[in-house]
């Protein structure tokens, strides 16, 4: 598919060329290179249409159809190779907000149904032949003064153009002031989640201090009174080696 190109048109002054040209950075899907349609975000922060991810993932080869969608095995991203997982997809409506205005506001389409970039030499209405002096709201194109007069758009709501252009590019930088907010929000979300992961995934180790422990003899009498069953089996003898004198240990107050 081809690459959506900057957008220009009578009355689209320099500043709204610019914002037109930023704005479409922002909210192009990096696989079919067009506007977004149906916006998702996986987990690298990389948005792409939610049907292109799923093309892409099903021509990759791993079994990414449909049903595996639902399953939380990680698959690669198309655009950075990060593992994202099918079933975590988040729908981003910024991006399709964004993305339907800049559709809406396509100020050069020159007649119903012509959307994308003008072709060369346009410089009117393909019809009529006539400069597009304003813009109707119901169809979302630029019309010439005689569209307007048309049965066509008789009941339609038409503004001047530079006065859709001017309304357009308040609003979609309003949106796009959202939209960066937003984006920062979440790179500030994901970069705190990151280094409290790290730090949940450092290796555990023991305590460097040194214990000292009590050698008060209470603290072995349970351990004296089992070696002295043992001894039992094992006799005097083997008691004396391992422990010391039996006689003494027989003559121990509280054993």
């Amino acid at each position: 598919m081809a690459a959506v190109g900057p957008w220009t048109g009578p009355g689209a002054g320099a500043e709204a060329l610019a914002l037109a040209v930023e704005l479409q950075g922002e909210v192009t899907c990096s696989i079919c290179l067009e506007l977004f349609r149906e916006p998702v975000s996986v987990e690298c922060g990389h948005s792409f249409c939610r049907a292109c991810i799923a093309r892409c993932w099903e021509r990759s080869g791993s079994g990414a159809t449909a049903a595996s969608h639902k399953l939380s095995c990680s698959l690669p991203c198309p655009q950075c190779r990060e593992p994202a997982r099918p079933g975590q997809l988040r729908p981003n409506r910024q991006l399709a907000a964004v993305a339907t205005l800049l559709r809406r506001f396509s100020l050069t389409a020159g007649a119903q149904g012509e959307r994308g970039p003008p072709k060369a030499g346009a410089a009117g209405c393909a019809q009529h032949r006539e400069p597009l002096k304003l813009y109707c709201q119901d169809d979302g194109r630029a019309i010439c003064v005689v569209c307007d007069r048309a049965r066509e758009h008789r009941a339609h709501a038409v503004l001047p153009l530079d006065e859709a252009v001017q309304e357009a590019k308040e609003l979609l930088e309003s949106r796009l002031k959202v939209l960066k907010k937003d984006l920062e929000d979440y790179e500030a979300f994901r970069s705190t989640e990151e280094k409290e992961s790290k730090e949940l995934l450092m290796p555990t180790s023991l305590c460097p201090l040194q214990l000292h422990l009590s050698w008060d003899r209470s603290r072995w009498q349970p351990s004296e009174r089992r070696l002295g069953r043992s001894s039992r089996l094992c006799g005097p003898s083997w008691w004396n080696r391992r422990v010391g004198s039996w006689a003494a240990w027989r003559s121990c107050p509280g054993r």
